[in-house]
């Protein structure tokens, strides 16, 4: 029985305590809004779509100059992945 409850005891143990990250913090997730305020900080404009996909934002903007840019926000710490500077065809037939 004491054996039981030592085996017990340590398990209980192991999983309260196994959550513990010695000195690292865990990163949560950056939110849309977060993603957002990074881009628009970076290609300044008015957003004009939003998508979460796998991992990253892909936020398109539009700017003050009227080109639409695509720029893409890593989902877990809010890096840059990548800009697409260049106007989308659509947009130009959406001028006409």
């Amino acid at each position: 029985m004491k054996r039981t409850l030592s085996i017990l005891t340590a398990f209980i143990f192991l999983a309260v305590f196994s959550n513990v990250s010695y000195g690292e913090e865990k990163k949560k997730d950056i939110t849309m809004d977060e993603a957002i305020a990074i881009a628009v900080k970076e290609i300044p404009g008015d957003v004009v779509k939003t998508e979460l996909e796998k991992g990253y934002y892909e936020i398109k903007i539009k700017t003050k100059e009227g080109r639409t840019e695509k720029i893409y926000v890593d989902a877990k710490d809010g890096s840059i992945l990548k800009k697409e500077k260049k106007s989308y065809e659509k947009d130009r037939d959406d001028k006409k």
